[in-house]
Protein backbone atom coordinates (compact mmCIF):
# COMPACT_ATOMS: atom_id res chain seq x y z
CA UNK A 1 0.00 0.00 0.00
CA UNK A 2 1.17 3.51 -0.75
CA UNK A 3 0.01 6.98 0.22
CA UNK A 4 1.59 9.79 -1.74
CA UNK A 5 1.33 13.53 -1.73
CA UNK A 6 3.88 15.98 -3.13
CA UNK A 7 7.32 15.37 -1.59
CA UNK A 8 6.11 12.71 0.90
CA UNK A 9 5.37 9.03 0.37
CA UNK A 10 4.27 6.51 3.00
CA UNK A 11 4.73 2.88 2.02
CA UNK A 12 3.48 -0.27 3.72
CA UNK A 13 5.47 -3.17 2.38
CA UNK A 14 4.05 -6.71 2.02
CA UNK A 15 5.97 -7.79 5.13
CA UNK A 16 4.23 -5.04 7.15
CA UNK A 17 7.18 -2.64 7.39
CA UNK A 18 6.17 1.01 7.05
CA UNK A 19 8.41 3.77 5.72
CA UNK A 20 8.00 7.45 4.99
CA UNK A 21 10.18 8.94 2.25
CA UNK A 22 10.68 12.71 2.20
CA UNK A 23 12.17 14.52 -0.82
CA UNK A 24 14.10 17.28 0.93
CA UNK A 25 16.31 17.72 4.00
CA UNK A 26 14.62 20.91 5.22
CA UNK A 27 11.20 19.33 4.77
CA UNK A 28 12.44 16.21 6.57
CA UNK A 29 13.50 18.32 9.57
CA UNK A 30 10.08 20.00 9.67
CA UNK A 31 8.18 16.70 9.45
CA UNK A 32 10.44 14.98 11.96
CA UNK A 33 9.83 17.76 14.50
CA UNK A 34 6.09 17.74 13.79
CA UNK A 35 5.76 13.97 14.19
CA UNK A 36 7.76 13.86 17.41
CA UNK A 37 6.56 17.06 19.10
CA UNK A 38 2.93 17.27 17.96
CA UNK A 39 2.01 13.63 17.29
CA UNK A 40 4.31 11.69 19.64
CA UNK A 41 5.40 9.53 16.69
CA UNK A 42 9.05 8.50 16.52
CA UNK A 43 10.72 6.47 13.80
CA UNK A 44 12.93 3.47 14.59
CA UNK A 45 15.77 4.40 12.25
CA UNK A 46 16.63 6.57 9.28
CA UNK A 47 18.11 5.77 5.88
CA UNK A 48 18.83 7.77 2.76
CA UNK A 49 18.33 7.12 -0.96
CA UNK A 50 21.01 7.70 -3.58
CA UNK A 51 19.38 11.04 -4.45
CA UNK A 52 19.50 12.03 -0.75
CA UNK A 53 15.82 11.57 0.09
CA UNK A 54 15.37 10.70 3.75
CA UNK A 55 13.47 7.55 4.70
CA UNK A 56 11.96 7.10 8.17
CA UNK A 57 11.43 3.46 9.15
CA UNK A 58 8.71 2.76 11.72
CA UNK A 59 8.04 -0.14 14.06
CA UNK A 60 4.63 -1.81 14.22
CA UNK A 61 3.80 0.55 17.10
CA UNK A 62 2.32 2.91 14.49
CA UNK A 63 -0.21 1.89 11.88
CA UNK A 64 -0.17 2.92 8.24
CA UNK A 65 -3.38 4.91 8.83
CA UNK A 66 -1.96 6.69 11.89
CA UNK A 67 0.93 8.01 9.80
CA UNK A 68 -1.36 9.04 6.95
CA UNK A 69 -3.68 10.89 9.34
CA UNK A 70 -0.75 12.75 10.89
CA UNK A 71 0.59 13.87 7.50
CA UNK A 72 -2.85 14.85 6.22
CA UNK A 73 -3.16 17.36 9.06
CA UNK A 74 -0.26 19.36 7.65
CA UNK A 75 -0.97 22.32 5.38
CA UNK A 76 0.08 21.34 1.84
CA UNK A 77 0.93 24.95 0.99
CA UNK A 78 3.32 25.05 3.95
CA UNK A 79 4.90 21.77 2.84
CA UNK A 80 5.43 23.19 -0.64
CA UNK A 81 6.88 26.43 0.73
CA UNK A 82 9.41 24.53 2.86
CA UNK A 83 10.32 22.28 -0.05
CA UNK A 84 10.92 25.31 -2.31
CA UNK A 85 13.48 26.79 0.13
CA UNK A 86 16.20 24.49 -1.24
CA UNK A 87 14.82 23.45 -4.62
Amino acid sequence: MNYKQPHIEIIKKPNGDITMEIDDTELFDFIEDYLIEKCSIEYAYLSETLNHNKIMHFTDKYSFNTLIEAIQKLDRDEIEKIYQLNN
